[in-house]
């Protein structure tokens, strides 16, 4: 938990700090699912929408909160994971949109504001084992 909001996975590496939120929306009509002005949208007739206000507000407690452990900035990547749906228009302001097929993407996107050194990771694994046995 990071207040009210829920980070369901947290993935750490030299290319970044992932924060993923699953959801397991079943796949209906077309299959397909994007990233739309601030939502998921499943559907290509602008079908059920899932906004991500308060996902991204959880990102950025989350960021808050490991930069004042950190003592330095730190971008954390956003990843949404739609199992079973097909994935167009997958990246939006710092968010990426994948399947269960593509979530080995995220660690491709590289962004070299996400890199950390491998002193940061360990700071990092550190302040996250902290928090969990919190």
């Amino acid at each position: 938990p990071v207040g009210d909001d829920r980070i369901d996975h947290v993935v750490l590496g030299t290319n970044g700090l992932y924060a993923v939120h699953v959801i397991d929306t079943p796949p209906t009509g077309d299959r397909t699912a994007s990233l739309q002005a601030g939502s998921v949208v499943f559907g290509t007739d602008g079908g059920e929408r899932h906004a991500l206000k308060d996902w991204r507000g959880g990102v950025a407690s989350l960021t808050r909160e490991l930069e004042a452990g950190l003592g330095r900035s730190l971008t954390v990547r956003s990843v949404i994971v739609v199992p079973g749906w097909e994935v167009s228009a997958a990246e939006e302001r710092d968010t990426l949109l994948v399947n269960q097929s593509g979530v080995t993407m995220m660690a491709g996107w590289r962004d070299q504001r996400a890199f950390l050194l491998d002193d940061e990771v360990t700071d990092l694994e550190r302040l996250l084992a902290e928090r969990v046995s919190a």
